[in-house]
Formats: C-alpha cells, structure tokens, sequence
C-alpha cells in the first residue's frame, strides 16, 4: 500500500488529555471502528505532522488521496462548504482488515475495558489475540 495520510481534528499538543505528538512512539498502530459495528481496521501510523494544504491539492495530494475524495472536495468548496479545522494528519503506511470487538479492548491508562466506541483519542492496549483477516 502507498503512504496515505488521514486528518483529524485533535491537536495532540497535549492539551484536552491527549499526548503531544512528540511523546509517541513510531510505528504505532490506530484501529479504525466502523460506525454501528466494531474495530474494522489496523492503520499502522509512521508519523503525525501538521496539515499543509499540499495535503489536499497538487502532486502530493493525487499520490495520498483517491480520485473520488479530490472531486468530493473541490465539490464542497464550490458550494461553500470548507474543509474542518484540521489540527494534525496521521501519515498511514499499511492498513488491515481486522474483526475485534471494540469493547474487549483494554484502556492503556487504567487496564479497564473500552464501555463504547471512542469518538476521540483513547490510548489501548495491543489486544491478543487480534485476528487479521
């Protein structure tokens, strides 16, 4: 797999409970929940580095991103709609499918069992075993 990138809105400059980037060590993996199911996916994460427009138009941006995501975005933009303020992007170097329950994942901070889906940064403990498909 070519390296992706994929932006989010937390800032990781270890404000609001998350780490500063810097603390993090790489290669670190992100599991990805699907909406309405469980951890889906495996990202392995190379690096976390601020948003740059080059993310989004030119070279850089026909490399990183489906032809489909550049034209729903330019589309947006033409109706006013602008990008969130993005804060940080993960640099994506491979991605698994994978089949967990999100629920059986254990927090890193306390041991404690994830109650839900996360909707932000929640550091967890590598479950075994994790079953890639």
């Amino acid at each position: 797999m070519q390296k992706s990138i994929w932006p989010t809105m937390r800032s990781f400059t270890g404000e609001s409970g998350s780490p500063p980037r810097d603390e993090f060590a790489y290669p670190m993996y992100g599991f990805i929940h699907v909406c309405g199911r469980q951890v889906e996916y495996r990202a392995t994460i190379s690096a976390m580095i601020p948003p740059s427009e080059d993310h989004y138009e030119g070279a850089l941006a026909r490399r990183v991103r489906p032809e489909s995501w550049l034209q729903n975005r330019e589309e947006k933009i033409r109706k006013n709609h602008p990008d969130p303020p993005w804060k940080t992007v993960l640099v994506i170097t491979d991605i698994k499918r994978v089949s967990h329950d999100t629920c059986s994942f254990k927090k890193k901070k306390d041991g404690t069992s994830v109650q839900r889906p996360p909707q932000s940064f929640v550091g967890v403990l590598l479950p075994d075993p994790l079953v890639i498909r």
